[in-house]
């Protein structure tokens, strides 16, 4: 059985192991199998009491929305779930439905994007192959703001269908009143039914960096990249977290289906 490791420098965290070099820290967890620990549990422990939004209580019994799962491509997994016709949000919304992670308020501080402390998220990810996008927002990555300006992501992941056609999408917000920025957008089936490594380096600051690459687990083909060397990343909060899973408008409902993402090898690197 494979065991959840969370890794900082020169210090253990909670049941974890030590796997830093200098001048890095790391935060590190996956999927300990089906029959192992707890996704729950592992989760918690890496990022946070405070990390899971899930809708388990939207049934009843209430049903666990985040599975481990074991995969030939990558071994251990995690696999998120939204249906469509029961999940809400668990954060109070009705408008959306929701099954995310995210670095909590008790999380660690070398997990926060603060101005003096950038990080580099990896991970990897694999949509689900009958997966659907409506004409709003289906976010699977955000970068968000804790405090300060907080109403809009500063940087999300995103299905989208745009003119008929399904798009993966990197959005951008420079402030919650200023017009929605798209980065990069293509073909939603890039990540569809595929195991997709993403990594995203970025500076919180006001003028700050950003690099992103999306390319495939299979080949390391790049199906994304972008770059910027003076991008607005910080929104004057108290740090900047990452969330990941599914977070969906209902909007138009009609055009969803049950969501299915999986995730896998989870690094946030200082």
């Amino acid at each position: 059985m494979r065991c959840m490791r969370v890794a900082l420098l020169f210090v253990f965290l909670l049941a974890g192991s030590v796997a830093a070099g200098a001048g890095e820290v790391v935060v590190e967890f996956t999927s300990d199998g089906p029959g192992g620990q707890s996704p729950y549990t592992i989760i918690k422990n890496a990022l946070g009491t405070d990390s899971l939004e899930v809708p388990d209580n939207f049934h009843s019994p209430p049903v666990a929305h985040i599975q481990d799962q074991t995969l030939v491509a990558v071994g251990n997994c995690f696999l998120f779930i939204l249906h469509r016709d029961k999940d809400g949000d668990p954060t109070g919304t009705t408008k959306n439905q929701r099954n995310e992670i995210k670095v909590g308020k008790y999380a660690i501080d070398e997990a926060k994007g603060t101005p003096d402390n950038p990080l580099t998220y990896e991970w990897l990810f694999k949509v689900g192959k009958d997966m659907k996008v409506s004409r709003e927002f289906t976010h699977i990555f955000q970068l968000k703001s804790v405090g300060g300006d907080d109403s809009q992501p500063i940087i999300t992941l995103t299905g989208a269908k745009v003119s008929g056609n399904d798009r993966l999408q990197l959005r951008y917000n420079q402030s919650s009143a200023s017009k929605l920025q798209i980065l990069r957008s293509i073909p939603w089936s890039s990540a569809r039914n595929r195991w997709i490594k993403a990594t995203i380096s970025t500076t919180f600051k006001d003028d700050g960096y950003l690099k992103v690459r999306l390319s495939r687990l299979s080949d390391n083909y790049t199906i994304l990249s972008y770059s910027n060397q003076n991008i607005d990343m910080w929104r004057g909060g108290t740090f900047v977290r990452s969330k990941y899973g599914i977070y969906r408008s209902l909007n138009y409902k009609t055009e969803l289906n049950d969501g299915r993402v999986f995730f896998a090898n989870f690094r946030i690197i200082k």
